[in-house]
């Protein structure tokens, strides 16, 4: 029973934890959205619902340390710059709070995505190299590959 798992965590708490679930919850579906949908364009409502979601939650959690997957998961397909300040925001308080290298690494790496997806920059939402093995759903797979990236990616 989860009242029975919560009864030994201080009620003051609860609010954060929710936050924190909710995030890695629309994080979750987001992901799974996606690997449903791999050719489609990350502007898609399907997807920009899930992303609206999640940073609602991921806005409201206070303590930054855990929110490294749901950031890259969402920073992947948002579109938007003030969505995208958000998740760069949150990835530098990560890296401030505990000075590991690979947040700052997910950073550029999301840049990377959002370079090549700026539909003001490729205005088709598609790749410039064409259909890509696993469509969108693993674009961040072929920048690693395709600029023999030699950072760590933990979260991916």
């Amino acid at each position: 029973c989860i009242r029975d798992s919560l009864s030994h965590v201080n009620p003051a708490n609860l609010p954060e934890i929710s936050n924190i679930s909710e995030s890695f919850r629309y994080s979750a579906l987001l992901y799974l959205e996606r690997l449903a949908h791999p050719t489609t364009p990350s502007r898609h409502p399907r997807f920009q619902t899930l992303v609206s979601a999640a940073l609602h939650y991921i806005q409201a959690v206070k303590s930054d340390v855990f929110l490294l997957w749901p950031l890259f998961v969402v920073g992947s397909e948002c579109m938007g710059e003030a969505e995208r300040a958000i998740i760069r925001e949150r990835c530098c308080d990560i890296q401030r709070d505990s000075g590991f290298v690979n947040n700052l690494s997910c950073l550029q790496l999301l840049e990377r995505i959002w370079q090549e997806e700026d539909p003001n920059e490729s205005g088709s939402g598609t790749p410039p190299s064409g259909e890509l093995l696993g469509g969108a759903a693993f674009r961040w797979r072929r920048i690693i590959d395709s600029q023999r990236l030699t950072d760590e990616y933990i979260v991916v």
